[in-house]
């Protein structure tokens, strides 16, 4: 257990800034609430879909903020670009997952504006690795369900709950 504590405490104090822990805390929370309807009935509500904003919105906030007073700015032109284009990319699993969700209907819609927002606040990299560890940990209770056959093929499960956990797994083991 101490070593599970000492290792969390190492996170929040070298490698999590407040800039980063705030936006990052409340994104895992908000998607905790996420999870709660996508679970129960596969459908979020807009209004608390809404609140994916929040965290994003502070994340690119704390950032300019940040860099502005940690003595980082430069110029503001080359600093913005830089953020802007991490942003852009991070957008993109995310839109590939909205464009799935409209083209297909395999995916939800919901699933893809919280990737965006992910991939807004962690870049592309981040938003690819959310994406991934979060496939990969849906696929285990999948492929249970699958073999018990309690689920056929085109059953749609929820992918919010996954998606968080793979985001603290990204935090946690990648961001160190």
């Amino acid at each position: 257990m101490s070593l599970i504590r000492t290792d969390l405490v190492h996170v929040v104090e070298e490698n999590m800034e407040i800039r980063l822990l705030v936006p990052r805390g409340l994104m895992v929370l908000t998607v905790a609430a996420l999870s709660v309807p996508d679970i129960r009935t596969k459908k979020i509500p807009v209004y608390m879909l809404l609140f994916t904003l929040i965290p994003v919105a502070l994340s690119i906030v704390f950032n300019i903020a940040g860099n502005f007073w940690g003595g980082e700015w430069v110029t503001g032109e080359v600093f913005l670009g830089r953020e802007l284009a991490v942003m852009g990319l991070g957008l993109i699993p995310g839109a590939a997952l909205i464009v799935l969700s409209k083209t297909t209907g395999k995916v939800g819609l919901a699933d893809g504006i919280v990737l965006s927002g992910m991939g807004l606040m962690e870049g592309f990299m981040g938003a690819l690795s959310v994406m991934c560890f979060g496939s990969l940990l849906l696929s285990i209770p999948a492929a249970a369900l699958l073999a018990a056959r309690k689920v056929k093929k085109q059953t749609g499960l929820p992918f919010i709950p996954f998606l968080g956990a793979g985001y603290l797994i990204w935090i946690f083991l990648i961001c160190r």
